[in-house]
């Protein structure tokens, strides 16, 4: 995958807190990094990665609006989440130990990853 020309930076989200890719340990809460901070490889590597919610953004002054408290707009994480397949969902799904997955639709997958992470925020918050 070669590098986006357009984009300045990426926005990675990850299904579980503290997963590793490139070198990284992801958080669940989307993260803004400059494209230059990643290798071709790498890139590659991150956007191949079903665990990874992975975004080429403009500006990240623009998108910190979107991750406060609450918020998600039309390019933010619910969004990522409309826009993968039903094997992909599964895939985040089983990652994060969500319980029957396996028979759930595309809309029941997406509301429970999305519980699963503000349940996990909660957590780290208690």
């Amino acid at each position: 995958m070669p590098k986006n020309t357009h984009a300045t930076h990426i926005r990675i989200t990850a299904a579980v807190e503290g997963f590793r890719r490139a070198g990284i340990a992801h958080s669940t809460e989307p993260t803004i990094y400059a494209v230059d901070d990643f290798s071709e490889e790498q890139l590659e590597q991150l956007h191949k990665e079903p665990r990874l919610v992975v975004e080429f953004v403009e500006a990240p002054e623009a998108d910190q609006a979107d991750n406060e408290e609450g918020a998600v707009g039309p390019d933010g994480v619910g969004a990522a989440l409309k826009d993968m397949t039903v094997p992909q969902l599964k895939e985040i799904a089983a990652a994060g130990e969500i319980v029957g997955f396996a028979s759930m639709n595309k809309a029941a997958l997406i509301q429970a990853i999305e519980d699963a992470r503000a349940a996990q925020i909660a957590q780290a918050e208690a």
